[in-house]
């Protein structure tokens, strides 16, 4: 659906899913989550909470995204830093946030 929006889409991955791509015209962002949150005006978190993911999303990561930019957590509340959410809010760090869940 998001194709009727003409918006580019990119994902990042541990590993790279080629079939996927072509199925769904997606482009993997080389160059890691940094480089994919600096890029993106809308960020959605599709990830399973794990001793990995937990946390994934900090100050560097809000530091790293444009200023105009939304999160959408659709994935475990324990994925984003709950204060540091709020606090990039509240100096506008980041737009806006939609969360599913929360911590």
């Amino acid at each position: 659906r998001i194709r009727g929006y003409d918006m580019k889409m990119l994902y990042w991955n541990r590993s790279r899913k080629p079939g996927l791509e072509a199925e769904l015209g997606i482009s993997w962002c080389e160059g890691g989550l940094q480089e994919l949150l600096s890029q993106s005006d809308f960020v959605v978190l599709c990830v399973a909470s794990s001793s990995e993911t937990r946390g994934m999303i900090g100050v560097a990561e809000f530091a790293a995204m444009k200023r105009s930019a939304t999160l959408v957590n659709i994935s475990r509340g324990d994925i984003v830093v709950q204060d540091d959410l709020v606090d990039a809010l509240k100096r506008g760090t980041i737009a806006a946030a939609a969360l599913d869940v929360t911590t």
